[in-house]
């Protein structure tokens, strides 16, 4: 079996978060629309770039689309 080395003294690689969608550029009643195939995918941005940035959205689908609405 192939022994294992442990080294110490290596960093962890930064974090890297990007936001796909435009949540700094908006204003409060701004809006946007993605594929209603990525509704979880933008459900899950809107909770990290709340807590991350303190700003509140909501999204309603929109026929095929489904659309998030800044609100503070």
């Amino acid at each position: 079996m192939q022994e294992i080395e442990v080294e110490s003294g290596v960093g962890l690689p930064p974090v890297r978060v990007v936001y796909r969608y435009p949540y700094l550029q908006m204003k409060v009643g701004d809006s946007f629309t993605v594929p209603k195939s990525a509704r979880a995918n933008v459900l899950n941005a809107n909770v990290r770039a709340r807590k991350k940035y303190g700003m509140t959205f909501t999204s309603k689908a929109d026929g095929e689309l489904v659309r998030v609405w800044r609100l503070s």
